[in-house]
Protein backbone atom coordinates (compact mmCIF):
# COMPACT_ATOMS: atom_id res chain seq x y z
CA UNK A 1 0.00 0.00 0.00
CA UNK A 2 1.24 3.33 -0.60
CA UNK A 3 2.18 5.28 2.48
CA UNK A 4 0.58 8.42 1.57
CA UNK A 5 -3.09 7.04 0.44
CA UNK A 6 -5.89 6.44 2.47
CA UNK A 7 -6.75 2.98 0.89
CA UNK A 8 -9.83 1.94 3.27
CA UNK A 9 -11.34 5.68 3.57
CA UNK A 10 -10.83 5.77 7.35
CA UNK A 11 -9.09 8.97 7.41
CA UNK A 12 -5.59 7.65 8.57
CA UNK A 13 -2.94 6.95 5.90
CA UNK A 14 -1.52 4.13 5.11
CA UNK A 15 1.93 5.00 6.66
CA UNK A 16 0.12 5.90 9.89
CA UNK A 17 -1.67 2.20 9.90
CA UNK A 18 1.71 0.57 9.42
CA UNK A 19 3.06 2.64 11.74
CA UNK A 20 0.29 1.57 14.61
CA UNK A 21 0.12 -1.72 13.17
CA UNK A 22 -3.44 -2.06 11.76
CA UNK A 23 -4.66 -3.29 8.48
CA UNK A 24 -4.73 -0.16 5.80
CA UNK A 25 -7.21 -2.03 3.71
CA UNK A 26 -9.82 -2.42 6.58
CA UNK A 27 -11.83 0.48 8.33
CA UNK A 28 -12.72 -1.42 11.40
CA UNK A 29 -8.92 -2.03 12.01
CA UNK A 30 -7.77 0.86 14.34
CA UNK A 31 -5.82 2.23 16.64
CA UNK A 32 -7.96 3.04 19.68
CA UNK A 33 -7.57 3.72 23.42
CA UNK A 34 -9.94 0.95 25.21
CA UNK A 35 -9.86 3.11 28.39
CA UNK A 36 -9.18 6.04 30.34
CA UNK A 37 -9.04 6.03 34.21
CA UNK A 38 -9.23 9.06 36.31
CA UNK A 39 -10.15 6.77 39.66
CA UNK A 40 -10.96 9.30 42.53
CA UNK A 41 -8.98 8.53 45.51
CA UNK A 42 -6.42 7.20 43.43
CA UNK A 43 -2.53 7.67 43.23
CA UNK A 44 -3.31 7.20 39.13
CA UNK A 45 -4.40 10.82 38.03
CA UNK A 46 -4.56 9.51 34.36
CA UNK A 47 -4.58 6.27 32.82
CA UNK A 48 -5.04 5.28 28.83
CA UNK A 49 -5.38 1.38 28.12
CA UNK A 50 -4.84 0.30 24.56
CA UNK A 51 -3.50 -2.84 22.63
CA UNK A 52 -0.14 -3.24 22.11
CA UNK A 53 2.27 -4.88 19.81
CA UNK A 54 5.97 -5.76 20.89
CA UNK A 55 7.11 -4.37 17.50
CA UNK A 56 6.29 -1.13 18.69
CA UNK A 57 7.13 1.46 21.70
CA UNK A 58 4.56 3.98 23.63
CA UNK A 59 4.88 7.26 25.25
CA UNK A 60 1.75 9.08 26.95
CA UNK A 61 1.67 12.60 26.28
CA UNK A 62 0.36 16.17 27.95
CA UNK A 63 -0.07 19.08 27.07
CA UNK A 64 -1.78 22.14 28.98
CA UNK A 65 -4.00 23.15 25.75
CA UNK A 66 -3.94 23.00 21.59
CA UNK A 67 -1.54 25.93 21.46
CA UNK A 68 1.21 24.62 23.97
CA UNK A 69 3.88 21.86 23.24
CA UNK A 70 3.66 17.71 24.05
CA UNK A 71 5.51 16.91 27.11
CA UNK A 72 6.18 13.24 27.58
CA UNK A 73 4.75 12.13 30.93
CA UNK A 74 5.03 7.95 31.19
CA UNK A 75 8.77 7.58 29.09
CA UNK A 76 8.90 4.94 26.17
CA UNK A 77 7.41 1.41 27.48
CA UNK A 78 7.71 -1.16 24.80
CA UNK A 79 4.47 -3.10 23.98
CA UNK A 80 3.45 -6.21 25.54
CA UNK A 81 1.53 -8.05 22.70
CA UNK A 82 -1.15 -7.02 25.27
CA UNK A 83 -3.52 -4.64 26.94
CA UNK A 84 -0.85 -1.41 28.25
CA UNK A 85 -1.70 1.23 30.50
CA UNK A 86 0.10 4.42 30.16
CA UNK A 87 -0.19 6.59 33.36
CA UNK A 88 0.47 10.29 34.29
CA UNK A 89 0.47 10.26 38.08
CA UNK A 90 0.99 14.57 38.44
CA UNK A 91 -1.64 15.23 36.11
CA UNK A 92 -3.20 18.36 36.43
CA UNK A 93 -7.28 18.93 36.24
CA UNK A 94 -7.32 20.02 33.02
CA UNK A 95 -5.09 18.90 29.79
CA UNK A 96 -5.02 16.88 26.72
CA UNK A 97 -3.49 13.47 25.93
CA UNK A 98 -2.18 11.27 23.14
CA UNK A 99 -0.12 8.24 22.61
CA UNK A 100 2.77 8.40 20.70
CA UNK A 101 3.74 5.23 18.80
CA UNK A 102 7.49 4.87 17.42
CA UNK A 103 9.27 2.00 16.08
CA UNK A 104 11.93 0.59 18.38
CA UNK A 105 15.24 2.62 18.23
CA UNK A 106 13.70 6.23 16.81
CA UNK A 107 13.01 9.40 18.43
Amino acid sequence: AVAHLDSDGDATDNGYEYLVVTIPTDSNSVFRIDGIANPEGSDIAFAARFTSTRARVYTLDQAADMTKPWTSVSGDTPGNDSDLDLVHTNAVDRGLYRVKVTLPGTP
